[in-house]
């Protein structure tokens, strides 16, 4: 997926900062508020972060380690995606994915190309943890 807003939601000034009537979160947002004024104004955002960073900061395991989520189950090994065309296996923590590589693969040193990170899953963890927005972006379910 190549969605910068996707990509960069966590590090947008809107999201970490959603804008309140009068500062206040207990007033409702008007009708299309969200639509009209919110969504474009996190596109935009994004759009001018994408043009600073050219690797989005949560698809990379030290992007997740420095948001402190490497022991959230946002990692998957590489190795097990690229030989199958769909990739079901549910996110793991990054030692648990160590550990895989090691057991399952036989991998004696780990490398960081050998680990994938599942930007959806770290999307989903920030929202959980750090959103005073109520968002729709990502289906919390997970």
């Amino acid at each position: 997926m190549n969605d910068h807003l996707v990509q960069y939601l966590p590090y947008c000034r809107s999201f970490r900062n959603p804008p309140f009537h009068k500062g206040d979160p207990t007033i409702l947002w008007e009708d299309n508020f969200l639509e009209n004024i919110l969504i474009p104004t996190l596109c935009n955002e994004a759009a001018m972060i994408a043009q600073i960073h050219k690797v989005p900061p949560i698809t990379t395991s030290s992007g997740v380690f420095k948001l402190s989520l490497s022991n959230r189950r946002v990692f998957q090994c590489k190795l097990c995606a690229e030989g199958r065309a769909g990739n079901d296996k549910k996110p793991l923590d990054y030692k648990s994915v160590q550990s895989h590589l090691q057991t399952s693969h036989k991998v004696k040193k780990v490398e960081e190309r050998m680990i994938m990170v599942d930007y959806l899953a770290v999307g989903k963890n920030l929202l959980k943890i750090d959103s005073h927005l109520v968002c729709f972006f990502f289906p919390l379910n997970g």
